[in-house]
């Protein structure tokens, strides 16, 4: 003999798969980044890090103060 389910509980489960079906739709539409970060804006004073260096790894230039 066959077990009954209770119908409600096939209500529940399509809810919870249409909830699951938009969540996945909205990450991939609406994805948001990782860090937010503030924006510059026209007059602020920023600080950059830099190292350049030569395709053998050698350092001609950096910005990175050491202490």
């Amino acid at each position: 003999m066959a077990k009954k389910v209770n119908p409600v509980m096939y209500i529940v489960g399509g809810f919870f798969l249409l909830l699951l079906i938009f969540g996945i739709i909205a990450v991939i539409l609406y994805p948001t980044p990782y860090t937010v970060e503030p924006q510059v804006e026209l007059g602020d004073t920023v600080t950059v890090e830099y190292v350049g260096t030569f395709d053998n790894g050698t350092v001609f230039d950096s910005g990175v103060v050491t202490d």
